[in-house]
């Protein structure tokens, strides 16, 4: 939704300069104030808009970090353990486990995702 934004008003500025320089006054100093303020409402619009870019960029390599990190971490403890699952902050599992599912003797055909733990 932000690029969208951004965009709009990198547009608005463009066109804003365009319809000044075209319909102002013959007045030269009057096309050159509106210009130079066209020019500096695109600039600041301009750097808005890198700076989400950059703030996007930056989150987006952070959000695959992560995930990188956890797939490494899952790795080295199905490596260890006979089963490796996740839970959600009420001790439930956040998808189903096949390994888990057998080593229960779970052979129903349900699927033990949102199951708590406990039970």
């Amino acid at each position: 939704m932000r690029p969208i934004i951004a965009w709009n008003v990198v547009l608005a500025c463009v066109v804003s300069a365009s319809i000044s320089v075209h319909l102002s006054p013959v007045n030269r100093y009057w096309i050159i104030h509106q210009f130079v303020l066209s020019t500096s409402l695109l600039a600041a619009a301009l750097y808005i808009f890198a700076k989400h870019v950059q703030d996007a960029v930056r989150h987006s390599i952070e959000e695959s970090q992560t995930y990188v990190d956890m797939a490494t971490i899952r790795n080295l403890l199905a490596v260890v353990y006979d089963v490796v699952v996740e839970l959600d902050g009420a001790l439930a599992l956040t998808e189903h486990s096949p390994k888990l599912a057998a080593l229960l003797l779970h052979h129903d055909g349900k699927s033990l995702k949102g199951r708590c733990l406990e039970s």
